[in-house]
């Protein structure tokens, strides 16, 4: 999951981004400690559920699951460049 997800949850109690002076598709979160604390959490939660997920895995199987996955989103975003509609995608 996404920063932008994550911060959406507390767009809801006002506006939390600021645009960023240096990269123009670029925002500035301004959160408090108690949204920073709340994120972290869930970031701690989720990775606890990924883990869970994998479990079965081996190590080597989920390096492997990982390249996979990584293989297949430059194949999504290679492609949506020859459509003209690249969002590139992060690392």
């Amino acid at each position: 999951m996404g920063s932008a997800r994550f911060l959406g949850a507390f767009k809801i109690a006002g506006d939390i981004r600021s645009p960023d002076p240096i990269h123009r598709r670029a925002c500035i979160a301004h959160l408090s400690a108690a949204e920073r604390q709340t994120i972290k959490c869930a970031c701690v939660h989720r990775e606890a559920a990924m883990d869970r997920a994998a479990s079965g895995l081996a190590a080597a199987e989920r390096k492997r699951e990982v390249d996979l996955l990584r293989k297949l989103a430059l194949t999504a975003q290679s492609r949506l460049q020859l459509l003209g509609k690249n969002r590139p995608l992060s690392r």
